[in-house]
Protein backbone atom coordinates (compact mmCIF):
# COMPACT_ATOMS: atom_id res chain seq x y z
CA UNK A 1 0.00 0.00 0.00
CA UNK A 2 0.72 3.79 -0.59
CA UNK A 3 2.49 5.85 2.39
CA UNK A 4 4.25 4.36 5.60
CA UNK A 5 4.48 1.04 5.59
CA UNK A 6 3.02 0.31 8.85
CA UNK A 7 0.18 2.38 8.40
CA UNK A 8 -2.71 -0.37 8.35
CA UNK A 9 -1.65 -2.24 12.18
CA UNK A 10 -0.44 1.49 13.42
CA UNK A 11 -3.20 2.24 15.84
CA UNK A 12 -2.05 6.09 15.64
CA UNK A 13 -1.88 6.25 11.84
CA UNK A 14 -3.90 9.22 10.44
CA UNK A 15 -4.32 10.30 6.57
CA UNK A 16 -1.00 11.36 5.81
CA UNK A 17 0.23 8.40 6.78
CA UNK A 18 -1.69 6.07 4.40
CA UNK A 19 -0.97 8.72 1.64
CA UNK A 20 3.02 9.91 1.87
CA UNK A 21 6.01 7.74 3.48
CA UNK A 22 7.58 9.39 6.25
CA UNK A 23 11.17 10.34 6.13
CA UNK A 24 14.10 9.09 8.50
CA UNK A 25 14.80 10.93 11.67
CA UNK A 26 17.53 11.19 13.76
CA UNK A 27 16.62 10.45 17.13
CA UNK A 28 19.61 9.58 19.44
CA UNK A 29 22.99 8.66 17.83
CA UNK A 30 22.34 5.16 16.70
CA UNK A 31 18.44 5.88 16.60
CA UNK A 32 16.47 6.57 13.82
CA UNK A 33 12.23 6.87 13.47
CA UNK A 34 10.50 7.15 10.01
CA UNK A 35 6.88 8.42 11.52
CA UNK A 36 4.71 11.78 10.56
CA UNK A 37 4.15 11.74 13.96
CA UNK A 38 7.57 12.21 15.52
CA UNK A 39 8.35 16.03 14.56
Amino acid sequence: PPGCRFHPRCKYAKEICRKKEPKLFQVEKEHYVACHLIN
